[in-house]
């Protein structure tokens, strides 16, 4: 029980910054997208899962590069955004 607990403060907190989240964070994800695109091989013809997607901020960059793109995040309103 004490897990869902978390899980579920995790999701109502996410929820809250949803709207802002690309804002505050936009620096710090920009920089680890160019990391993971310098490292990152076509996957033209690949499946790929963002697990813990939030708003989709790497989407915009790696959608040209792969087959099919799914994210999952806990937070419905991050997946909204």
């Amino acid at each position: 029980m004490q897990e869902w607990k978390t899980k579920h403060g995790t999701m109502r907190h996410y929820d809250q910054q949803a709207a802002i989240y690309n804002v505050q964070y936009v620096g710090e994800q920009n920089a680890k997208i160019q990391d993971i695109l310098k490292s990152m091989n076509s996957f033209a013809n690949e499946a790929v899962l963002d697990l813990g997607c939030g708003t989709g901020f790497l989407f915009q960059h790696i959608s040209k590069r792969v087959g099919t793109l799914v994210g999952v995040d806990l937070s419905k309103k991050a997946l909204l955004e």
